[in-house]
């Protein structure tokens, strides 16, 4: 648990008698998801071909426009590559967990989101080898829409990810809804 965190942005959604139970923020490392299997080899070959197709432009007389209609592609493939990692753990880094009697809330960045535990779905936990895990609400396998803005296996579910004694984190949660 990050003890430097600021916490006061729960503040103004508790009501008078919900009591906070724990809080937390993600821990460091678990940035590979089983979606990686596919986007790690789909971002090398994309990468490579790219670059490949980059040089043998650069070394002709071809266009300006030619070259600079890499660019784009170039960005994609460094970001598939190795900017998502890095957005992952700025990301983690700028978020954390409050969980009380009635309600879930994240700070992630600026955006702060709330899942009432009254009509939350249910949870389900995955647990990494170090002993850290993720908490989403829902079933991540039966997903009806992707969030545009991670590739961390849970899109689209409100979750709490990678926090250290999840499986306790979850009891919490349990008894709170009950």
């Amino acid at each position: 648990m990050n003890e430097e965190m600021d916490y006061s942005f729960c503040k103004p959604y508790i009501t008078a008698g919900e009591q906070i139970l724990w809080r937390g923020t993600p821990g460091p490392g678990n940035l590979l998801t089983r979606q990686d299997f596919i986007l790690i080899p789909f971002s090398l070959f994309w990468t490579g071909g790219v670059i490949f197709i980059s040089f043998n432009i650069l070394s002709t007389d071809s266009p300006l426009f030619s070259k600079l209609f890499l660019i784009p592609f170039l960005c994609a493939g460094f970001y598939i590559l190795i900017g998502r990692f890095l957005w992952t753990a700025y990301q983690r880094k700028h978020t954390a967990y409050v969980i009380t009697n009635q309600k879930v809330i994240r700070k992630r960045g600026s955006r702060i989101d709330i899942q009432t535990l009254a009509n939350a779905p249910a949870t389900h936990l995955e647990i990494h080898k170090d002993g850290y895990g993720t908490i989403a609400f829902g079933n991540p396998y039966m997903r009806t829409h992707r969030s545009s803005n991670s590739f961390n296996g849970y899109d689209g579910l409100f979750s709490l990810e990678n926090i250290p004694d999840a499986v306790r984190v979850q009891q919490i949660i349990l008894n709170a809804q009950q």
